[in-house]
């Protein structure tokens, strides 16, 4: 499925109905928005998406990206790859519980989090600061790709794993 619309301003859908049913959208497939990237500016994405295939934002260079949940909402998404990733370039902006916006400029893996996916932050571009503590065992490949920003990174690295393929 792509998007097929002329809109700016794009807002994911949690939920789509078919024949009376509501199903979640958990999933962005690939090309999404082939052939749209100069038309889509801003885009808002809901907490139901859990995995986003290879290419699902390829060519995008979104202004802003919205996200309605939090950063450990965020660590619950796949990505295939770095262009399924929406941050490239773009500010990005997750939600807090009294439902405001904030820019991403730190990120502070909780310590629920014992992983960091392949592409996970990739394109997080105003992030600064990246703090991942103890309980995160292994980072995969590209889990920070293109973070140019940042300055300042505290992590552990007795417990953590890295990978340097996308194995």
């Amino acid at each position: 499925t792509r998007y097929l619309g002329s809109d700016s301003n794009v807002i994911i859908p949690e939920y789509v109905k078919n024949g009376g049913q509501y199903y979640p959208v958990i999933t962005l497939k690939s090309n999404l928005f082939l052939n749209k990237t100069s038309i889509v500016k801003n885009i808002t994405i809901p907490t139901s998406i859990k995995t986003v295939e290879a290419g699902g934002f390829t060519g995008c260079k979104f202004y802003n990206v919205y996200y309605l949940g939090n950063i450990e909402d965020w660590c619950e998404i796949s990505f295939a790859n770095s262009s399924s990733s929406p941050a490239s370039g773009a500010s990005v902006y997750f939600t807090n519980l009294q439902q405001e916006s904030y820019l991403v400029e730190e990120i502070d893996i909780p310590g629920n989090i014992t992983s960091v996916n392949s592409y996970q932050f990739s394109g997080f571009s105003y992030v600064t600061s990246i703090t991942i503590h103890s309980n995160v065992t292994k980072i995969a490949f590209g889990a920070f790709y293109n973070c140019n920003a940042v300055e300042t990174i505290s992590i552990n690295p007795s417990t953590i794993e890295c990978s340097s393929t996308t194995n």
